[in-house]
């Protein structure tokens, strides 16, 4: 099993059906991704809940208002892609870490300094393993 990709798409599917939250099983890398997430707007907040093998994350997802109806919100998360699996380990330097979505969305990197966003590892000059996409 894959928990980050599990995240993920727990994530997309809440966000797609307008939920106001998504819990998934507590991990610290999940944590550190929501943090991530966070910190770029994808997510609204995120926390942990509970007790030892049954702590959760529990993660408020975030929406872009484009109306003035209160139901009119889009989904920040409209899609992710995972690329580097547990099959199959997926690694790049700096320079060939490219845009996605034309800079609309991002990519996570974990990097020897933690999970790092794209453009703050071509900044760095950091590379590693190519976690996901999300735009």
């Amino acid at each position: 099993m894959d928990p980050i990709a599990n995240m993920l798409i727990a994530l997309k599917n809440a966000s797609m059906a307008r939920k106001p939250e998504a819990r998934v099983p507590y991990a610290q890398l999940s944590h550190q991704i929501a943090d991530v997430l966070q910190g770029e707007g994808y997510i609204a907040t995120v926390s942990a809940e509970g007790i030892g093998s049954r702590k959760q994350l529990v993660i408020e997802l975030a929406y872009v208002q484009t109306g003035p109806a209160k139901s009119a919100k889009k989904p920040r998360i409209n899609g992710v892609t995972r690329i580097s699996k547990p099959s199959r380990r997926t690694y790049a330097g700096y320079r060939s870490v490219q845009p996605v979505r034309q800079g609309k969305g991002m990519v996570v990197v974990s990097t020897p300094q933690g999970l790092k966003t794209d453009t703050q590892a071509r900044q760095e000059k950091l590379g590693g393993e190519v976690l996901f996409k999300i735009w």
